[in-house]
């Protein structure tokens, strides 16, 4: 608890270290991963929550810098997920609007450079996104109808083999956002992933 406490102390300090001058030196991977090994319990990530307005800037500041495998993302993308698990408060943080536009705007490259960089980095990713959606049904309409959700589906859901582990990730929010299309209602959803099925095997 002493060294969770003197490492959430210093999350002002890292926020700045993130945006100082871009370097893409992830200097910031320890911190985060030691954070991760620190956040045990309940209460633990109750601690790491009342740091939301320190730590929320520096997770846009490593999103802005658009590196294709930045390990210092990797890491805080494994620390939000850890800390969403069984808590709600942080999940209630995920799902106002301001957050997802964000969320949904997550850079990703999908260079054959960096498959192996994103088949291990994006699953803790969309499993967190699938907490949320299961949680609120207004953000699970909000990612259905994002662009980069359909993104998502084309590149590494239908059209692509490199990303098994990261499929399997997005399958069930898929399911969830089907479930919420009445069979009587608008289909657009359905068509959207008929088409992009249809597309896959025509390239397949």
């Amino acid at each position: 608890a002493h060294l969770l406490e003197h490492l959430l102390h210093h999350a002002f300090k890292v926020s700045h270290a993130s945006d100082s001058n871009g370097a893409r030196d992830f200097r910031l991977v320890q911190y985060f991963r030691l954070l991760r090994f620190c956040v045990r319990t309940g209460e633990d990530k109750a601690r790491l929550a009342a740091y939301w307005d320190r730590f929320w800037p520096t997770v846009l500041a490593i999103d802005d810098h658009h590196y294709p495998q930045d390990e210092n993302k990797r890491e805080l993308t494994c620390l939000w997920y850890v800390c969403t698990v069984d808590y709600e408060p942080l999940l209630e943080r995920l799902v106002q609007p301001g957050n997802t536009d964000r969320l949904f705007d997550w850079y990703v490259s999908l260079s054959e450079n960096f498959a192996l960089y994103n088949a291990q980095a994006l699953p803790p990713f969309y499993r967190m996104i699938l907490a949320a959606a299961k949680r609120d049904p207004a953000f699970c309409d909000r990612i259905l109808g994002h662009r980069n959700w359909e993104w998502a589906l084309k590149h590494m859901y239908f059209a692509s083999e490199d990303y098994q582990q990261v499929a399997e990730c997005l399958e069930p929010i898929l399911d969830a956002g089907l479930e919420r299309v009445p069979s009587s209602g608008p289909q657009w959803l359905r068509h959207s992933v008929e088409d992009m099925a249809q597309h896959a095997l025509h390239f397949n």
